[in-house]
């Protein structure tokens, strides 16, 4: 039975509905927002998840399932890259491989919508096609380019791991079509016209992935990139010592395929521990044995794969190294994958250099179809598996505070008697902000114009900026600011005194008419 849960988002999840809402019409420049007071790269993320959001009304539960159809995506993906790397074979241990990763991480992770779990798979396509595409395919290249770009400006945390990726790939690249001979860069493309399309359909896309991005550097004052820039750059922010980033490496490489994913709240890493250091020291040698096989062997997918893996890992220590503020497990967890990457490579190289005698040389004879057979109902079994655990999981309509569908309901019931009008929602702590969130996002469905003060400007987006034509003000103000706060101010209308976040906090709602917005 398809289940359409009457979900009212509050939190992170409203302000990135929000932002998906705006994609639907091209108003998106930027990524979801960062507490840091920018947004992550671009909005590529966005615009796929339209393709299933846009069709299903633009309702919260569809959030969940374009999400959801976005994973789905990713992981055919991963397998047809796989079966174009070195056939059937490595697909169907890539699709074993990844149905095992899911389960370890846990299938509540990849229902989620958070952007930094929406990481993890496309990571490992990422990865793949950049080895496949150092190996002489140029539209591997083109791919590893574009799901790069998805990544980069899904979390800006991916991006030195992008960015080394890319440049191995393009040195190996540009080396490598001399070893074993010598041969032009491009020539798989030669007397291939459809290769030809699909590389242009791929560059095309390319650019308008980025051009988002362009326009807000170009019309944003400051721009996104400036905001970036100026950060991670021009700030004099303290970081982490080395040993940190090792340690928070490890952690995650022992993730698959061991288990025991650390919570979402994880973040010290102060101790670096033998069984978090070991991790990371197996990792360096087996990627880097990949790489010596897969040149010893004239495996070139194998030797870049390994060199990227190998050379990524001195990069990830040092980047998780950088990183402002606790080193929350959340943002880290996309690197629980790289070991399935490692997997796949080694793979790939067994079945070059040990001769399958086992398998039947006819697509056609009995034992082909039994083996077959086989493989597929396994695959099916295990996808039933997982999809069996996705229905159990509790309702998206539960995850959210239920005082935030009360505040919503009774905001508008206030509001009810008044003309579709913007509205002005006034912050007064922090922590309004989540149920603030999810009565905006309820507004705007509504279609209620919402506009927020400048302090949360970079939460909202620059679209949500107040005009000083707003005709009503909301005023969110939680229980611990109730006593700083007039509440006999003229003009001032009582809303609602509802329960959030459990008992002893109680979030109070005001309207009054908009005085001047600095």
């Amino acid at each position: 039975m398809v289940q359409r849960p009457d979900v009212v988002a509050d939190g992170d999840f409203a302000v990135d509905e929000i932002a998906l809402m705006r994609s639907t019409h091209f108003a998106q420049l930027v990524g979801n927002y960062s507490r840091f007071g920018w947004s992550h790269l671009g909005p590529t993320w966005f615009y796929a998840l339209d393709f299933v959001y846009a069709p299903l009304d633009q309702q919260s539960w569809a959030f969940f399932v374009a999400a959801l159809a976005l994973h789905a995506l990713t992981m055919c993906l991963i397998v047809v890259a796989a079966w174009r790397i070195r056939g059937p074979v490595l697909a169907a241990i890539t699709a074993l491989l990844l149905l095992w990763f899911v389960s370890t991480i846990g299938v509540p992770t990849f229902r989620s919508t958070w952007p930094p779990y929406e990481t993890i798979l496309p990571i490992i396509l990422f990865l793949l096609l950049a080895a496949f595409g150092a190996a002489g395919s140029t539209l591997a290249v083109v791919g590893a380019l574009l799901t790069g770009s998805y990544e980069a400006q899904l979390h800006v945390g991916t991006v030195p791991t992008i960015a080394i990726a890319l440049g191995v790939m393009t040195v190996i690249r540009l080396v490598g079509h001399r070893w074993p001979a010598r041969s032009p860069v491009f020539s798989d493309l030669n007397r291939r016209p459809q290769m030809l399309v699909l590389l242009g359909v791929g560059l095309l896309t390319l650019v308008a992935m980025w051009v988002p991005v362009i326009a807000d550097e170009l019309t944003g004052h400051p721009g996104n990139l400036t905001k970036l820039a100026r950060f991670f750059f021009l700030a004099n922010l303290p970081h982490h010592h080395l040993h940190e980033g090792v340690a928070a490496l490890g952690r995650h490489l022992a993730v698959f395929p061991f288990g025991h994913p650390p919570p979402g709240s994880e973040s010290d890493y102060s101790a670096l521990t033998l069984a978090r250091l070991l991790p990371v020291v197996a990792f360096l040698v087996l990627s880097g044995a990949l790489a010596a096989a897969g040149t010893i062997a004239r495996d070139r997918f194998a030797q870049a794969l390994g060199t990227i893996l190998f050379i990524l890992t001195f990069g990830l220590v040092w980047s998780i190294s950088r990183a402002v503020g606790e080193l929350s497990s959340y943002f880290l967890l996309w690197t629980t994958a790289l070991p399935l990457v490692l997997i796949v490579g080694w793979a790939a190289l067994l079945i070059k250099l040990v001769p399958a005698t086992w398998l039947p040389r006819s697509s056609r004879s009995m034992r082909a179809r039994v083996l077959a057979a086989g493989v597929a109902a396994v695959l099916v079994v295990l996808s039933a598996t997982q999809t069996i655990g996705f229905l159990q999981l509790p309702s998206p309509a539960t995850e959210a505070d239920p005082g935030t569908r009360t505040a919503a309901a009774l905001v508008e019931a206030s509001l009810a008697s008044q003309p579709r009008q913007p509205v002005l929602v006034t912050i007064v702590s922090l922590d309004a902000w989540p149920a603030a969130a999810g009565v905006s996002l309820q507004l705007i469905k509504h279609g209620w114009p919402v506009s927020v003060r400048p302090e949360y400007q970079f939460m909202f987006g620059d679209q949500m900026r107040a005009t000083g034509r707003e005709s009503v003000e909301l005023v969110f103000v939680p229980q611990t600011s109730l006593s700083q706060f007039d509440q006999h101010a003229p003009g001032l209308t009582f809303v609602a005194a509802v329960p959030t976040c459990g008992a002893g906090c109680t979030l109070y709602v005001f309207t009054r008419t908009p005085a001047a917005v600095p």
